[in-house]
């Protein structure tokens, strides 16, 4: 599922997503979950989803999807950014993602 146009002009262009350029794609996410886990499917969805707020979206009531979670510090994760070429987000932004990041500790479905 890939980011809206717009989201992808801000990030290009330096300017950190809020969440209300988030909602949209999270909302459309959880409904290809559900479509694909309602016709048998089986899937792995690569999403940041650095807040708490979001992951429950894409959780939600949902028993049989799991969170992944893959720890760097944000050196390791610039160094891996300035080798991706093409790519519409710059490494300007990092820091911005590790300021909204919620870590990811003893997740609980909300309730």
């Amino acid at each position: 599922m890939a980011h809206p146009a717009s989201n992808v002009e801000k990030m290009h262009n330096g300017v950190p997503l809020t969440d209300e350029d988030r909602w949209p794609r999270l909302g459309a996410i959880a409904a290809w979950i559900d479509e694909t886990c309602g016709s048998g499917g089986h899937s792995v969805v690569a999403c940041s989803a650095l807040k708490r707020r979001y992951r429950d979206v894409l959780v939600g009531d949902r028993a049989d999807v799991r969170l992944v979670y893959l720890k760097g510090d944000e050196a390791l994760i610039a160094r891996r950014l300035a080798t991706r070429h093409e790519h519409f987000m710059p490494r300007s932004l990092l820091h911005s993602q590790f300021d909204a990041l919620d870590i990811l500790r003893d997740y609980r479905r909300p309730r």
